[in-house]
């Protein structure tokens, strides 16, 4: 496949291994059994080519939908994006957990050296940082992602089929469960290339608590991709990339996509409103261009 690089522009030649691989990257040490998502992945990535088959000819079952399903929980709970979202939202927190600690005396003021203040002034003044280690929001989204498949087995999906796949294919990226649009749905809807010739839309749904019955909650609804939705699809998919797409095609027309659109990405925007004995934290993600 050809990858793209945003931040620098460069195009190469690579394999998934050689781009998508990192040593004992699903280890984790935070974790009871720090290999558990290998036990997780057992169960989706041998069946994984059998179920996009079966959604293309739309003679699938409820099992191939999970299959998938637990694709894109995986990717939304411990990619690079989720780890570095992960990281801002709970260093948002710890600033929080600082702030109440000082605010009822559990801290002493800094040492003189330090001019004697507090733990709040002192991270105001960047004189004291917060150091979170990524792999701890990786276990976070780990530990959710049984729970996060079966919620997206859930949910409304739209399977486009893309019949011009061979010169203008579906798009992937280093983050393959792109947020559509630029607005603030909680939950967001997601887009998700699977192959150059399919791709999803998953619609979330509003469910009740109760445990969702699989087999009666799923709804979905085939669907020719036109040249100008898989055009809008790419879009979104090259926004939401960290850094790098990938095409199965090398074609001016990706080069010009992903040139344009290198500024985009995913962040966090974090609103913290007070409240009388503390603070309400409010996370969402959007795509927006970096300044």
């Amino acid at each position: 496949m050809y990858a793209y690089r945003k931040s620098d522009g460069a195009i190469f030649i690579c394999g998934s291994k050689d781009v998508c691989r990192i040593d004992e990257g699903s280890t984790n040490k935070f974790l009871t059994e720090p290999r558990i998502l290998e036990e997780f992945l057992r169960r989706i990535e041998p069946y994984y080519d059998r179920s996009c088959d079966a959604v293309v000819s739309g003679q699938f079952s409820i099992d191939d939908i999970a299959i998938l399903a637990g694709f894109v929980a995986f990717v939304i709970g411990t990619s690079p994006t989720a780890m570095r979202l992960g990281v801002q939202s709970l260093e948002h927190l710890t600033h929080t957990e600082i702030e109440l600690m000082d605010r009822n005396g559990m801290l002493d003021p800094a040492p003189e050296e330090l001019g004697g203040r507090t733990a709040t002034e002192l991270l105001r003044d960047g004189m004291l940082t917060i150091d979170t280690d990524p792999k701890y929001p990786q276990a976070m989204g780990i530990a959710g992602i049984i729970e996060l498949a079966k919620s997206f087995a859930t949910f409304h999906w739209e399977i486009l089929v893309n019949p011009k796949s061979q010169r203008f294919p579906f798009l992937t990226s280093d983050y393959p469960a792109a947020i559509e649009g630029v607005g603030k749905q909680v939950p967001a809807v997601r887009i998700v290339p699977l192959r150059p010739d399919l791709a999803v839309r998953i619609i979330p749904q509003i469910r009740p608590k109760w445990r969702p019955n699989l087999e009666s909650d799923f709804r979905h609804k085939m669907k020719r991709a036109s040249p100008s939705e898989v055009r809008d699809f790419n879009l979104s998919i090259v926004r939401s990339a960290e850094n790098l797409v990938f095409s199965s095609v090398d074609a001016p027309w990706v080069r010009d996509i992903v040139n344009k659109n290198s500024k985009f990405g995913i962040q966090l925007e974090h609103t913290r409103l007070a409240k009388r004995s503390g603070f309400l934290h409010l996370n969402s993600i959007v795509v927006q261009e970096s300044r």
